[in-house]
């Protein structure tokens, strides 16, 4: 009897151990959401909600994306809300955000969920270092101290790697995969994806953990909807950052591309290379291109709110916000 009653106990401690993690964890995401909500009104967003279920979807091929048909037409659950709040901003053109779930079928693990939430804004007629700046402003609301690291992807490849991601040849590229990891097919990667895979398996490993590090001007080739200019050593890049803190991938952010005829091409280079890895090809927005001709200056970014959330909560993988 005693020890069935120790049982039952223990049963009940467990039971309001996990209520009390689970209404933790309920408070700190309505307290972070709210916390997000007040700084971007009390910047001039207006928050705005596009649709999940969409005709068409970003071609990139590093995104598997989850569709479904409806009434005999596909449509896909968006990865991002990037092409709805684009449209909507060449009918609207003022400051906007949006907090919505967000979909990809890579898998899942430590920081990847096929669910997810995301936070996404433009400001119609800021350049990328005002939308850095604002960044930063953020990042001060949310956390108490806020040490900023910046750098250029060239130079966060010189200092980690010793080596320029730009002038160095494919041989090179593959003989430093060689020294650090076990790629099978490296023989058949490109040397953009000999690159691509050197700053994510390598290089993001050597920004300091507690500093918002903010990575700028990516080689052209990973532009994706960002604009291109040559910086001073006269390389082509990609006017857009990406942000990492607590070792995590936090945003990606563009200086937009909107001349609608380079978007076309990279889309269709980006559907090329899905069917040379054995993905479907995806439909091209053309009411999306058709909007890029009235697109205003803008700058845009992503941020994903789950591994926000996991650096404010100090966890390791973003399984341990699960409530469900």
């Amino acid at each position: 009897m005693c020890f069935e009653l120790i049982r039952v106990l223990e049963n009940i401690r467990v039971a309001l151990k996990a209520d009390l993690e689970t209404s933790e964890l309920i408070h700190a995401r309505a307290s972070l959401l709210k916390k997000i909500r007040v700084f971007f009104e009390a910047e001039g967003l207006v928050e705005v909600d596009t649709p999940l279920l969409y005709p068409c979807a970003t071609p990139d091929p590093y995104i598997h994306h989850l569709s479904l048909a409806v009434r005999g037409e596909q449509y896909f659950l968006q990865s991002s809300p990037e092409f709805a709040m684009k449209r909507l901003l060449e009918k609207t053109p003022v400051p906007m955000y949006q907090i919505c779930k967000a979909f990809r079928n890579d898998g899942e693990g430590s920081r990847h969920k096929t669910e997810f939430t995301m936070i996404e804004w433009y400001v119609p007629r800021w350049n990328l270092e005002q939308l850095l700046q604002q960044c930063i402003r953020l990042f001060e609301c949310l956390f108490e101290t806020t040490v900023v690291s910046r750098i250029s992807y060239r130079d966060a490849f010189l200092a980690s790697l010793n080596m320029d991601p730009f002038n160095s040849s494919q041989k090179e590229l593959q003989s430093c995969i060689k020294e650090s990891m076990d790629v099978s097919n490296l023989d058949s990667l490109t040397k953009e994806e000999c690159i691509h895979l050197l700053f994510a398996e390598e290089v993001e490993k050597y920004f300091d953990p507690d500093a918002i590090t903010f990575v700028e001007d990516f080689p052209a080739e990973q532009a994706a909807l960002a604009s291109c200019e040559k910086d001073e050593c006269g390389n082509q890049v990609a006017k857009r950052f990406e942000i990492y803190f607590s070792g995590l991938e936090l945003a990606n952010a563009y200086q937009e591309e909107s001349e609608s005829e380079i978007l076309r091409q990279r889309f269709e280079k980006d559907n090329q290379l899905r069917l040379k890895s054995g993905m479907p090809e995806i439909p091209i927005d053309n009411e999306f291109l058709k909007a890029m001709k009235n697109f205003p200056p803008c700058a845009g970014i992503a941020l994903g709110f789950d591994r926000l959330l996991m650096c404010k909560l100090k966890v390791q993988s973003i399984q341990q916000l699960d409530i469900f």
